[in-house]
């Protein structure tokens, strides 16, 4: 046994440096405070899950369930972050691999292994923050490596009892795709980019491509897939919340993707249908030049047009979007060094154009990982005191420990409170749950819940309920309840905090 873990070590030595650089670079994230909105609303929900709520029922966010039920396993930010790096560590390995299939030197492997740890982790493109396009990646990454291995099997085995055991391999790819599309929606690109190659690019004849539409490996993928997602609405319609559950994740969706853009023009004027005309237009492209480039820098270039797509989805510049984009990239970078197909240099510049093209149309945001370290050892080496550490992550942090600890002292446990502003963070510290199904102030005014809060308002008449100044938009019957039932009590930051005058 010891024989085999050293020569297990030896053989992939530079793999496990590589792991242990991704794991120093994530420590920083283990000791921040709460301090981003969509974490605590996870957080939040995880809570309330915890508690015996219903999700899209009884506590409702726009997201498929895997992320609230990862926070739920959590239970603190620290514990987010963590579960992340070993989910993290995990992807990166399933990427070595991947990239082991695509590429044939170890050098270029060790390469794109190398990017997608950095990439993928780094506050650049918010890595170190427990989003749910980090997570979905991973899962995505297993189910692609697992069909590509698959499809190598000599059909004399597929004949065989062993064979046919093999098989159950796409069931399981599926299921993976499937654990990552409820994490997050767009990770499907992903999956239909590998069955369009799969049936059409691969396809040698009219002939093969019919058998490959038909071919066991498709449906066993497809059927591995939808099984997850057909329990899932099982699920959540036996607990009375399908038909929310459906609305959340898709119907409320599609407004969402195109609220950023307006949603007035028409469809063929729309962002998304000008992305997917480019999208065809790349994949065409791709189609035309197959041959000469062969199956792999074929499926890696509409692997990365797809997952461009998936990531401009909505056309807003959140970077954590761009995470989809990292896994194909980054191996795309490895075969562009072992690559000498005039074919393949040429769509890999169009799919590096587009996607450089989207950086700058959407003016994605990004952030400064130099200065997070930075600060980070100076807090570590005892040189920053822990207030001023978590000033630079915003003046609302330490109004929210601070709102969060005076709620905790003003109310019990099982009090539900109210907060008018995207503070969800107050609802986690404060270990108190809101009042009606949702955790911030967009929520409501997205999803036209105006009435049903005020209507729960005056209903639960919670003890304590919060305004935030930086709130913009109005809520007038929130403030004529509050003249009327409610008397200010403190005001920490920007939170002012509201006493009920009388009793239920």
């Amino acid at each position: 046994m010891g024989k085999k873990i050293v020569r297990f070590l030896e053989k992939h030595e530079l793999l496990i440096f590589i792991l242990i650089g991704v794991a120093i670079l994530r420590i920083p994230s283990l000791f921040e405070p709460n301090r981003y909105a969509d974490e605590d609303i996870y957080l939040t929900m995880g809570m309330a899950i915890r508690r015996g709520l219903a999700l899209y029922r009884d506590i409702h966010d726009n997201k498929p369930p895997m992320i609230y039920y990862t926070a739920a396993l959590a239970g603190s930010v620290m514990g987010f972050r963590l579960l992340l790096l070993v989910w993290n560590l995990i992807n990166v390995v399933i990427v070595y691999k991947l990239a082991g299939w695509f590429l044939n030197k170890k050098w270029t492997v060790l390469l794109a292994t190398s990017l997608f740890g950095i990439f993928s982790t780094i506050p650049l493109l918010e890595g170190n923050i427990a989003n749910g396009e980090v997570f979905m990646i991973m899962p995505a990454a297993a189910g692609t490596l697992i069909f590509l291995r698959k499809i190598k099997v000599p059909r004399r085995q597929l004949r065989s009892q062993a064979g046919k055991e093999k098989l159950w391999g796409y069931l399981v790819a599926g299921g993976l795709f499937a654990v990552g599309f409820l994490y997050k929606i767009p990770v499907i690109f992903d999956l239909i980019a590998l069955l369009i190659w799969f049936i059409f690019y691969e396809a040698e004849s009219w002939k093969d491509l019919f058998k490959r539409f038909f071919d066991k490996k498709v449906w066993l993928l497809g059927i591995g897939f939808l099984l997850p997602i057909v329990l899932s609405l099982v699920l959540y319609f036996a607990q009375g919340a399908g038909e929310t559950y459906v609305k959340a994740t898709l119907g409320q969706n599609v407004g969402y993707v195109s609220s950023w853009e307006g949603g007035r023009a028409p469809f063929y004027q729309s962002g998304m249908f000008q992305r997917g005309v480019i999208l065809v237009t790349l994949s065409l492209l791709i189609f035309f030049f197959r041959r000469k480039m062969g199956g792999k820098r074929s499926l890696i270039l509409l692997w990365s047009a797809f997952a461009i797509f998936g990531a401009n989805l909505s056309g807003r510049p959140y970077p954590h979007y761009l995470i989809q984009v990292v896994t194909p990239l980054v191996i795309l970078v490895g075969l562009l060094f072992e690559s000498k197909s005039v074919s393949f240099y040429l769509n890999s510049l169009l799919v590096v154009l587009v996607f450089g093209g989207s950086l700058f149309w959407y003016k994605y945001w990004y952030y400064k990982s130099l200065p997070y370290y930075k600060d980070f050892i100076e807090y570590a080496a005892g040189g920053e005191t822990k207030d001023k550490y978590w000033k630079s992550f915003g003046d609302g942090v330490q109004q929210n420990y601070l709102v969060g600890k005076l709620v905790k002292i003003i109310t019990s446990p099982t009090d539900h409170i109210f907060v008018w502003g995207t503070e969800p963070a107050i609802y986690f510290l404060a270990e108190r749950l809101p009042v009606g199904k949702y955790t911030v102030s967009y929520h409501i005014l997205d999803f036209g819940a105006k009435e049903e809060t005020m209507t729960k308002l005056k209903k639960e008449m919670p003890k304590v309920v919060m305004t935030i100044d930086s709130e913009g938009a109005d809520f007038d019957e929130l403030r004529m309840f509050l003249d009327e039932k409610y008397v200010p009590i403190d005001k920490i930051g920007q939170a002012r905090v509201y006493w009920r005058l009388i009793k239920k």
